[in-house]
Order: C-alpha cells, then structure tokens, then sequence
C-alpha cells in the first residue's frame, strides 16, 4: 500500500516538473517578445517625434510667411498712397511758389516807395515778402509728416526682412540635421554610415557653390544691405567699454568707436551671409 501511494506521488510530481519547466520556458519567450516589440516602438516613437515636430515648425512658419507677406502688400499699398498724396502736396508747393514769385503778381510782392521829398533826405526802397500763411505751414507739416510715415515703414520692411532671413537660414539648419538623423536611422553598419554621411555633406556643398541667379543676387544683396543698415543702427549708441567688450567677444581689433562700430556691423554681415573677408580687421 505504502509502495503504491510513493509511485503514485512520485508520477504527479514529475509530472508537475515537467509543466514547470514548460511554463519557464513560455516566461521566457515572452519576455524576449516584449523587450523586442518595446525596442521596436522606442525606436518608432522617437523618429516619428522628431518628424512632427519638424512638420508642425514648418507648418508655423508656412503661416508666418504668409501672415508677412499679407503685411507687406498693405505696407506697399499705404507707400504708394503716400507717395502721390506727397507728390501732389509737393506740385502744389511749387504751383504756390511759381504764382507768388511771378512779377506781375500783386499778392506776391509789393513794392513801397519814398514820397518825394525836397534836399537831399531820402529813404531806402523796400520790397515785402509775402510771409508763409496757415494754409502753407499746414501743408508743410502734413508732407513732414508723411516723409517720417514713409521712413517707419521701409524701416519696418527692413526688420522683417532681417527676421525672414534669419527664419529661413533656421530651417536650412534645421533640414540639415534632420537629413543627417534620417541617415543615421537608416544605415546598418558603421561603414555604410560613414559612406552616407560623407555623400549628404558633399551634397550641401555642392548646394553652396551652386551660382546663384541674378535675381538671388539682387534680393541678397538687398537683405546684406538692409542688415548692414539695421546693425549699425543697433551699434550707433553704445559706449566705448561696451564695444572694446564686443571686439574681445567677435575677434575685432579696437581702432576708433566709429570704425570699429562698423567693422563689427560688416563682420556680422558676413557671418550671417556666409562671406568670409580675409585678413585681419584693422
């Protein structure tokens, strides 16, 4: 009896042996499933991260060029208003100018005379301008008015062409290192890695000595110009120690405030523009 129940215990415990090991073994695949499928949406989340956000910046600043350019069109149209109200005040002006010194205009000049007198005591001729009436100095303020009207707005202009410039050089930035992580992604081996990033930066060489049209020339230059204009404006009051400070930071040799303050504006230039000078800044 006692034999009989020790056989009997010893079957149903290797029988619960043997499903152990079994059920270990299923642990064990399905961790492996699980690390792997984790790897996979790590890998998955991040690049699809980094596309959005790069989609949702470029969207943005699709609508902020959008945006600058509805406020250029107006800007443009109120120029061109002011300039034909300027133009009419000025041949007004003129049309004023031309009657009041025509000489037989009797409002425009008047001509006094000495009564004659016996001896030799006589007093001098005198002729009277027309002094400038109400009428004149209101339109004289008016044209004033416009001309500084039309100077906030160019510089204006010149403002949001600097931040254009500034935005489109970020996203250049910005699809470059995109590009490269996109390489980096996708190539298996080091090798291989090395291959493309070699190729992606003889790209944006290439890119760079592509010539450029001359209507990219004439908006470049108007962009060096309008950048050149904007900096020295931002430089025009600062103090000497201010300025000795920006040399040291931007490689500048102090000389005199005025040109040092324009040789660090030119040397901003060229960074922002990718020119390089040459020699050294005197």
């Amino acid at each position: 009896m006692r034999n009989e129940l020790s056989g009997k215990l010893d079957s149903v415990r290797e029988l619960l042996e043997s499903k152990k090991g079994d059920k270990e073994d299923e642990v064990t695949k399905m961790r492996l499933e699980i690390e792997n499928l984790r790897k996979t949406l790590r890998e998955g989340k991040g690049a699809s991260s980094s596309e959005s956000v790069f989609d949702r910046y470029k969207r943005e600043l699709e609508e902020e060029r959008v945006k600058s350019d509805r406020q250029l069109a107006v800007m443009e149209d109120e120029i061109a208003r002011l300039r034909v109200v300027n133009d009419e005040a000025v041949a007004a002006a003129d049309v004023w100018k031309q009657e009041a010194l025509r000489p037989d205009n009797k409002r425009g000049s008047v001509v006094v005379t000495t009564t004659p007198v016996p001896g030799t005591r006589t007093r001098a001729r005198m002729t009277l301008m027309p002094s400038p009436s109400a009428k004149d100095l209101k339109l004289k303020e008016k044209v004033e008015h416009q001309e500084r009207e039309i100077e906030s707005l160019k510089e204006w202009r010149l403002r949001e062409l600097n931040g254009r410039r500034e935005a489109e050089l970020e996203v250049d930035h910005l699809k470059e290192k995109m590009a490269r992580l996109e390489v980096v992604r996708r190539t298996p081996t080091t090798s291989n890695l090395k291959t493309r990033l070699d190729k992606v930066v003889v790209a944006i060489a290439d890119k760079e000595k592509r010539p450029m049209s001359p209507t990219t020339q004439v908006v470049e230059a108007n962009d060096r110009d309008a950048f050149l204009f904007e900096t020295r404006r931002t430089l025009k009051p600062l103090k000497k120690e201010k300025i000795v400070a920006l040399c040291e930071k931007e490689g500048v040799t102090y000389s005199t405030l005025d040109k040092t303050k324009g040789e660090l504006a030119l040397k901003r230039a060229d960074i922002a523009f990718d020119k390089d000078r040459g020699g050294t800044l005197k």
